[in-house]
């Protein structure tokens, strides 16, 4: 049991034990920094903020790519009692829209950005209705000589707003309080038997939850060393990622199943990897639907490098439960069931399968609750459904989040995860998104689903599919079902992939594709789910341009 319940006493308790953090940026160059000169850099910089005029209750949109800076101003804030919400950096037109949303639900507000983010920023705001305003760090808010203190807070304090990835539908603010953050970070930590001779190394975003709760606050907090790895070196360099775990002798990381396939992908095309894996004794793979060919492939690929079967850790989680909901007992290879493809049309009952079956697809273990979060399975009208049983998943306990900013009507105990799922002997198993589902003649099909026999048809093409669903309209009066196919290459022979994922999208659910189309790049929110309506507009703008 955590002695403190707050993430400021939890932060002033930690840099006593002053354990070493380790940041590799997008060039990368290595900083090597302390608990200690982190909270010194933290209480300089809300010297700064208070100077500018942030009081306590006010709040900053933290649109800061340097992941130092992040901390310095992301612990700033919290230290001062301004409530940051995180935001991913990027000059998309789907980033503009997410901070201008973000602008008018927390306005008046303030935008903490890096001098080469400023002038883009300062052009998006002007066709905010609600501009917040721009603070650059390091220029308008200089590391000063601390001349503060932290304030005391309270379990009840609004410690950080985190938005949800968006994966089906406009991102909601997501309100965390100091007592939500530590139930959960306690949960984490106990339920993995952390200690301080773990070293973690991540290179997930830290503006998202599974980057900055799992891999600093809860490693921070608990006095373990760690490494943050910028996205952007990942995503350029995949294999840095493994050298980094050998180096760095690492025992915990993690990744969503994107990042393993990025992986493997660069395996492919490099030369023989000469790294010890060893040490890994976690590799959390969770935030998007966890695919149990990918991970037997991956675990594979790096056996020969010491990496063991029991590492693979599937996990489940949102940001309405701050970030972990379920985890599977530790020291055991990752389980699966294999479901009949019938399993797949809404059925109140699963129709196991043998693996050998040709038509049964594999869904992964995610493991049980953790504590301080109890999962229920209710049906259409809130009754709680018996194990074996397919319904809608809910949380509740100290973990989750009570309230969405600026909804007071979705105050609950209870939360509605989207999710469908079922429980078998204790164990959760993830069956898809409640809306992601295609209705064809009365029978219902989780698209996640449909995703993984698509995949699984073209993966010696080295491709990704996601399907989604468009209409009805005036030009196709029903639902039509589109396979959009993620591929960077010129060459790619589209009637032999039709063709492929026809042959198999029929023998698995009797269904015909309406249309495949290749897209250079998947949408995906930070944590790697596939953005369908995203592939939806994109597909109706141009069906329009072509009408």
């Amino acid at each position: 049991m955590l002695a403190f319940q707050t993430l400021d006493a939890a932060f002033d308790s930690a840099r006593t034990t002053n354990a070493p953090i380790t940041l590799v940026d997008a060039r990368g160059t290595r900083k090597e920094t302390t608990a200690t000169a982190l909270w010194n850099d933290a209480m300089s910089a809300l010297a700064g903020l208070r100077k500018m005029g942030l009081a306590r209750g006010r709040r900053a949109i933290l649109f800061i790519e340097d992941e130092y800076l992040f901390l310095v101003y992301f612990w700033a804030c919290v230290l001062g009692g301004i409530v940051p919400a995180p935001l991913t950096v990027s000059r998309t037109a789907g980033a503009r829209q997410k901070l201008l949303g973000v602008c008018g639900h927390l306005f008046p507000s303030v935008i903490l950005v890096e001098r080469d983010t400023k002038d883009e920023v300062e052009q998006w705001l002007q066709d905010s209705p609600k501009p917040a305003g721009l603070l650059v760090v390091n220029e308008h808010c200089v590391l000063e000589p601390p001349a503060v203190e932290r304030e005391h807070l309270a379990p009840d304090d609004l410690a950080f707003i985190q938005f949800s990835s968006g994966s089906t539908g406009d991102p909601k603010g997501v309100m965390l309080t100091h007592g939500n953050l530590i139930a959960n970070i306690e949960a984490i930590a106990t339920g993995i038997k952390l200690t301080g001779n773990d070293r973690a190394v991540s290179w997930l975003p830290l503006s998202h939850d599974m980057g900055l709760i799992g891999f600093h606050l809860t490693p921070l907090i608990w006095n373990v060393p760690h490494t943050i790895m910028s996205p952007r070196l990942f995503f350029r360099a995949p294999m840095r990622w493994i050298e980094c775990l050998s180096s760095e002798r690492a025992t915990i990381s993690g990744s969503p199943s994107f990042g393993l396939r990025h992986v493997l992908r660069a395996l492919r095309r490099s030369l023989p990897v000469t790294a010890d894996l060893s040490d890994l004794r976690l590799l959390f793979n969770g935030a998007e639907p966890v695919s149990w060919p990918l991970c037997q492939a991956f675990l594979g690929a790096f056996s020969a490098l010491g990496l063991r079967g029991e590492a693979m850790f599937p996990v489940y989680g949102l940001a309405e439960a701050t970030l972990a909901v379920t985890f599977p007992k530790l020291g055991q290879p990752m389980k699966a069931i294999w479901l009949h493809k019938s399993s797949s049309i809404g059925n109140d009952r699963i129709v196991p399968a043998s693996p050998d079956d040709p038509e049964a697809v594999p869904v992964v273990s995610v493991g049980a609750a953790v504590a301080n979060c109890q999962i229920s399975i209710l049906d259409e009208d809130g009754k709680r459904k018996d194990d074996g049983h397919v319904g809608s998943i809910y949380v509740s306990g100290a973990s989750v989040s009570r309230a969405y900013l600026g909804d007071s009507s979705a105050h609950a105990s209870l939360r509605d995860t989207g999710d469908v799922g079922v429980i078998l002997d204790g164990d959760l198993y993830v069956l898809g998104r409640r809306k992601d589902i295609y209705i064809r003649d009365g029978s219902k099909y989780h698209l996640s689903d449909i995703d993984v026999v698509c995949d699984r048809a073209v993966e010696d093409e080295n491709l990704t599919v996601a399907c989604a669903v468009v209409g009805p309209s005036i030009r196709n009066q029903e639902e039509w079902l589109i396979a959009f196919v993620e591929d960077k290459r010129s060459t790619l022979d589209l009637k032999i992939i039709s063709a492929a994922l026809n042959r198999a999208t029929y023998r698995y659910f009797a269904l015909k594709l309406d249309d495949v189309i290749p897209v250079p790049k998947l949408p995906r929110t930070t944590s790697g789910k596939i953005q369908r309506q995203e592939l939806v507009d994109w597909w109706q703008k141009r069906h329009v341009k072509q009408a």
